[in-house]
């Protein structure tokens, strides 16, 4: 419904002579129910890969987060929810290996991709410290720095009598699309 009545509304407002008149796509109330949808589904994604590369959480990070006007002072409290929880998701993928191993870098990596389009039409959303926290957990993944996931296979395989990895990296490292998306963030 966005994607298709959101140019429309673009339209109708070039052409009234009074833009102000023209209504949001969604109000306030239904960007917190989408939001909410959202975050259930973002408690699962660590734990449930077909969660994670669901459609319907891409589009809305690809989708609806671009076309939101954030600055309305009641959309605000949506926009925090969904990235307090984020980091915390992107938090989990990074310290537990499993999680890591079974990850889905594209869904990742588009979920990336929409908050770059957002943070561009939007650039006061860079202060928000969960967003900050965001990128350099997604930073520490691509650089596969000890504590997200390569010091876990470090001490398992000096618990197995293994020597440790000679390299700093985890064996599980991201896809190009993930770095290329961190990188544009």
């Amino acid at each position: 419904f966005i994607t298709s009545a959101a140019p429309r509304l673009k339209d109708l407002a070039a052409r009234l002579p009074d833009p102000s008149k023209v209504p949001e796509v969604l109000d306030h109330k239904s960007h917190m129910r989408l939001s909410e949808v959202a975050l259930s589904l973002l408690k699962l994604a660590p734990y449930d890969p077909p969660t994670m590369a669901c459609q319907g959480l891409q589009r809305y990070f690809l989708q609806i987060l671009p076309v939101t006007d954030w600055s309305v002072e009641q959309n605000r409290s949506a926009l925090n929810i969904i990235l307090r929880r984020l980091d915390k998701t992107f938090a989990k993928i990074g310290k537990k290996g499993g999680i890591r191993k079974r990850a889905n870098w594209d869904a990742l990596s588009n979920w990336l991709k929409g908050l770059h389009s957002t943070l561009t039409l939007f650039p006061y959303m860079a202060h928000l410290n969960s967003l900050k926290t965001t990128m350099q957990m997604c930073v520490k993944i691509v650089l596969g720095e000890p504590g997200t996931g390569s010091g876990e296979d470090a001490s398992l395989s000096s618990v197995q009598g293994l020597k440790p990895p000679a390299t700093v990296l985890s064996s599980h490292c991201p896809p190009p699309a993930f770095h290329s998306a961190t990188l544009r963030m």
